[in-house]
């Protein structure tokens, strides 16, 4: 492995993302108990990871604004898997 390889990846892993999306719940999915336990999984896992962030719910309108902000690559491994849920879009 080259040298500029290794501080290009030293970098990354070093670098401090803030993504922010917005998306719409499934009607089924816009609930006070959906929101809860987005929140409580979402601490519990994100706390390991050093992701910190923000939701806004907006529960007439079915919309969520998330603001996800740590490492990188971990924010974009985390981005990857919130694409994939289900209960929004």
């Amino acid at each position: 492995m080259s040298l500029t390889k290794t501080l290009s990846q030293a970098s990354m892993d070093n670098m401090f993302t803030r993504l922010v999306y917005s998306s719409k719940l499934l009607d089924e999915f816009n609930n006070y108990e959906t929101m809860s336990n987005i929140i409580s999984i979402s601490q519990q896992n994100n706390s390991k990871l050093n992701i910190g962030g923000e939701i806004i719910w907006n529960s007439p309108k079915s919309s969520i604004i998330q603001i996800i902000e740590g490492p990188s690559l971990c924010v974009n491994t985390l981005y990857n898997k919130i694409k994939n849920d289900t209960r929004h879009t």
